[in-house]
């Protein structure tokens, strides 16, 4: 199936087709787009764990200049502690949004593979 969205939506929106071509182009189209917004979702997770993993190495070099017992240390003893349970977040996310992606493909595939416009 090509890539260029654009190009098969205008073939489905094209009266010259018949129907059940178009019908199905527009399903194909369908399945592709949410295919393309759990992609971005993934990529985002990606971008957000690289942040907080970015603010994480932040607040440990921070922990070790920090005085032992001192308000900041355990300050940012908190902060880490919140950041690593971000990242889980992030993660688990991530990982629900790949499983999505990979389900969306397989119903795509299954559709492009056992479509019949006759």
């Amino acid at each position: 199936m090509p890539r260029d969205i654009g190009t098969l939506d205008i073939y489905a929106k094209t009266g010259e087709i018949p129907k059940p071509v178009r019908e199905a182009l527009a399903k194909a189209i369908s399945l592709k787009q949410q295919m393309e917004e759990l992609r971005r979702e993934v990529e985002l997770k990606r971008q957000q764990i690289a942040q907080v993993t970015q603010d994480e190495a932040r607040i440990r070099e921070n922990i070790k200049v920090a005085p032992d017992k001192s308000a900041l240390k355990n300050n940012n003893l908190e902060k880490l502690a919140e950041k690593d349970r971000e990242i889980d977040d992030l993660f688990k996310a991530m990982n629900a949004a790949e499983k999505s992606f990979a389900a969306k493909q397989k119903e795509l595939d299954e559709y492009v593979q056992n479509l019949n416009v006759e």
